[in-house]
């Protein structure tokens, strides 16, 4: 996206929030799922807090005549439409639904998997008047189909394509090993080929 200026998203479950949902989903899955902070790497850039964070949209939108477009990744209904809300306020002029999502209940089906994403899209639609894009992974058995439904839903754009982070094992501590490989120019291809799908698929 031309003139876009990148920062790394508002990690809604890196925040220190005194929220019973958030604390429930961390305490229930703090080693099983795939969004865990013990699976998290260690980042390459200091993680901010929500108010250093909407400062920064702030000062951003004061320093630039270009668009500023905000980056969220939550996990809490709550969380998504508070900060999404807050986002704008700040004066974001669009935003990113950063969705870190691997399903790894075998009882949750791919479609609902997608409905998920559907109706997070329309929630946070109706808390904000700014554009909305999503940020997806690739991982999507229909992925033309599941763009179309984030289209019906009212996603101003979709950003092609999320990297889930690999952590590595140690198999001799039985400890899991923070790694994280920067993006490479062989993964263009990817996205190349399902942007020239989309553009040419019927609405």
């Amino acid at each position: 996206m031309p003139g876009r200026r990148q920062r790394p998203p508002l990690f809604e479950e890196q925040i220190d929030i005194d929220n019973d949902e958030l604390d429930r989903f961390i305490t229930e899955s703090s080693d099983v799922s795939a969004e865990a902070t013990s699976h998290f790497p260690d980042l390459m850039y200091k993680v901010m807090g929500p108010d250093a964070y909407l400062r920064h949209i702030a000062k951003c939108k004061q320093a630039v005549k270009i668009p500023i477009i905000a980056s969220l990744n939550g996990t809490t209904r709550g969380g998504w439409l508070g900060y999404a809300k807050e986002m704008q306020q700040a004066g974001a002029d669009a935003l990113e639904l950063n969705i870190y999502h691997i399903a790894v209940d075998p009882n949750v089906s791919g479609e609902q998997v997608e409905q998920l994403y559907v109706d997070l899209v329309q929630a946070v639609k109706q808390h904000v008047t700014i554009p909305v894009a999503v940020k997806l992974g690739p991982y999507f058995s229909s992925m033309a189909n599941v763009a179309r439904k984030l289209d019906a839903a009212g996603a101003d754009g979709l950003v092609l394509f999320n990297r889930f982070y690999q952590p590595d094992f140690d198999l001799d501590r039985l400890e899991v090993v923070p790694s994280l490989t920067l993006s490479s120019p062989q993964e263009l291809l990817l996205r190349l080929h399902w942007v020239a799908i989309l553009r040419s698929s019927p609405t």
